[in-house]
C-alpha cells in the first residue's frame, strides 16, 4: 500500500469509528452535498444502453452510494472496495445482499474487468500530501480505473476555480485534466454545473449517445 492510500485508510478509519455510517463518517460537510455528489457520479449511466451493467466503486465507504442506487430503482451488479475494514463491516452489514471487498484497488488483477468504476471523494483530499505527489497518485488511479473498466469512468476533483482553497484539500484545474487524458480517449464529459466547488469528470471508451 502507498503512503497517500494509507493516510487515507487512517484518516477514514479515524472518521468512521468517531461518526459512524453517515455524510460526517466519510468526512463530507451535509447531507445535501452528499446527495448532490451521488447524483453527480451516477449519471455516468445515462444514455448507455447495456441492462444491467456492473459498477465497481472505488472507496465505497459504508456503501452510501448504494443506498442512493436503491432509492433511483437502478439495477446493476454493484461492488464495493474500499481500504477501511470497517467500513466494509458497516456497508456488509447494512447491504448483505450486495459484495463489498476490503482491498487496495492497485492490488486487483485488470483481468477481472467491470462495465463502469467510479471514484466519489478519493481525489478531494491531499491530508498531507504534496500537490505533486497527489497529482501522481490520481493519475496512477484513474489509469487503474481505466484498465478495470469495460464502458468508462467517473470522479470528482475540487475545482481550481475557487478565490480560496483549504491547505488539507486538492484542487486541479480541469482544462489540464481533459489535456492530460486526451490520449486516453476522445469520449468525455464534465459535470461543472451543481453548487459544490467541485466538478465530476467521465470517460468512456466510445460515444455514449447513438
Amino acid at each position: 500500500m502507498d503512503s497517500i492510500t494509507k493516510k487515507f485508510q487512517e484518516h477514514y478509519r479515524s472518521t468512521i469509528t468517531k461518526y459512524g455510517p453517515n455524510f460526517k463518517g466519510v468526512d463530507w460537510n451535509n447531507k445535501k452535498n452528499t446527495e448532490l455528489r451521488y447524483r453527480s457520479m451516477l449519471e455516468i449511466f445515462a444514455n448507455h444502453f447495456k441492462k444491467k451493467p456492473s459498477l465497481l466503486d472505488i472507496g465505497c465507504g459504508y456503501g452510501g452510494l448504494l443506498q442512493e442506487i436503491k432509492k433511483r430503482k437502478i439495477i446493476l451488479n454493484y461492488t464495493g472496495l474500499d481500504v477501511v475494514p470497517e467500513m466494509i463491516t458497516l456497508a456488509q452489514k447494512k447491504h448483505p445482499s450486495s459484495k463489498f471487498i476490503n482491498k487496495d484497488i492497485f492490488s486487483l488483477s485488470s483481468k477481472k474487468q467491470y462495465d463502469f468504476v467510479i471514484a466519489n471523494g478519493l481525489f478531494t483530499q491531499k491530508l498531507k500530501a504534496t500537490n505533486k505527489d497527489m497529482e501522481k497518485f490520481m493519475f496512477r488511479l484513474i489509469n487503474k480505473m481505466w484498465s478495470l473498466s469495460k464502458e468508462g469512468i467517473a470522479f470528482n476533483i475540487l475545482t481550481s476555480q475557487v478565490d480560496f482553497k483549504n491547505p488539507g484539500n486538492f484542487y486541479y484545474d480541469p482544462a489540464v485534466l481533459i489535456n492530460k487524458t486526451k490520449k486516453m480517449t476522445r469520449f468525455f464529459k464534465i459535470n461543472h454545473d451543481y453548487p459544490i466547488f467541485e466538478y465530476t469528470f467521465y470517460l468512456y471508451k466510445k460515444p455514449i449517445t447513438k
